[in-house]
């Protein structure tokens, strides 16, 4: 198959956006990329593409997903967590089955790949007392063909549907065994997700915490996400969400930290001198509440999260309820805003991770735009 050349106006190489570029591609894959003139001395017979007034950005990454909440989009959208979880999530979960779970996954993954993203992590817990459904949703994956990182969730708090709930011993033993099944598979891998500090026992959190460390991977958990499990997490332990996982002896540099909305200045600290990850959404930045994560509102000051957050990774998320090309919108109107200097570990520049444009995923950003439906 004959090389295509791709000229747009601006291509993003090592973080930088660079002018005059050119990209050559042959049979999926790229095959160089230099100035736009030597480009075409090189591949005289190449098929141009004019990307005037685009901008070519890499394959991006979502580090945190729900995709069976896609088949939801539009029921109590507009309502508070706790009626949307019970209107929406519980009262649809028992219709699910592994077909209709593999078909929100296909159309979760493939709107992702329409607007850039190449890699995903999807934090599922519709387990049906088992993996058939887990495998119906890595299926979808990987038929599309994208990087797929397959967040296990591991939930036994008894207020959720039956479908979620799992023995600590079952759990365990269920994940193990997609983690082994797809150990070295190029595109596919499994990691332990205790679901969350009020959904997830003290124990199912430590046993999660333990089998990441036996395969070597990561663990997800979603952490201070609504005002609630704060309030519950501080009734229950005596301590709020951050601190009550420390105690537990889990907040260390295997856990990815899933939201984390509702924190003290003092949570910022231990998350970064335990050197733990984050996940948060684009629909998260603008409405935080905390100071310590004042830097996501893209406000310039010198937070405490910006000045501890040197053994800290961040990275962008998006979960459910809206459609990815309005969750792009809002983390782009993000980008834009003047983001905090001088911080060291945490993005110091506006992230290319979670906005759109991709030749690997296949959509390219207008630059002469200044808004998106």
């Amino acid at each position: 198959m004959a090389a295509t050349l791709y000229e747009p106006d601006l291509t993003v190489i090592d973080d930088v956006f660079e002018q005059g570029l050119a990209v050559a591609v042959e049979d999926g894959g790229i095959i160089a990329v230099g100035p736009r003139a030597d480009m075409k001395r090189r591949f005289s017979d190449a098929a141009a593409v004019d990307w005037s007034g685009m901008a070519l950005l890499p394959g991006t990454v979502n580090a945190h997903n729900h995709s069976f909440q896609s088949l939801l989009r539009g029921v109590a959208a507009d309502e508070p967590f706790l009626v949307w979880r019970d209107q929406a999530l519980y009262r649809y979960t028992p219709l699910l089955d592994a077909d209709t779970l593999y078909a929100g996954a296909l159309l979760a993954f493939g709107e992702m790949l329409r607007y850039g993203v190449t890699t995903v992590a999807d934090f599922f817990y519709v387990h049906g007392d088992g993996t058939e459904y887990d495998e119906a949703v890595i299926r979808a994956a990987n038929d599309l063909g994208i990087r797929f990182v397959f967040a296990r969730t591991l939930y036994d708090w008894t207020g959720a549907p039956p479908a979620y709930r799992e023995s600590v011993a079952d759990a365990v033993a269920r994940t193990r065994e997609l983690a082994i099944r797809y150990q070295g598979h190029p595109m596919i891998s499994v990691h332990p997700a205790p679901h969350s500090p009020h959904a997830a026992s003290p124990d199912m959190i430590q046993a999660g915490h333990r089998l990441a460390r036996e395969l070597a991977t990561p663990y997800h958990i979603h952490v201070a996400e609504e005002m609630f499990e704060v309030s519950d997490i501080l009734k229950q332990y005596g301590t709020r969400p951050v601190h009550y996982l420390d105690r537990l002896g889990v907040l260390d540099e295997s856990m990815i930290a899933v939201h984390l909305v509702w924190l003290l200045k003092s949570h910022c600290w231990a998350l970064a001198a335990r050197g733990s990850r984050t996940a948060r959404r684009a629909t998260c930045f603008s409405r935080t509440a905390s100071p310590g994560f004042r830097i996501f509102c893209g406000r310039a000051c010198a937070s405490d999260w910006a000045r501890t957050a040197a053994a800290a990774t961040i990275a962008p998320a998006y979960s459910k309820k809206c459609g990815w090309r309005r969750c792009c919108k809002r983390s782009i109107d993000w980008m834009r805003r003047p983001f905090a200097p001088k911080t060291r570990g945490a993005w110091a520049r506006p992230p290319a991770a979670n906005c759109c444009a991709s030749l690997w995923g296949g959509l390219r950003q207008d630059t002469k735009r200044t808004s998106w439906a």
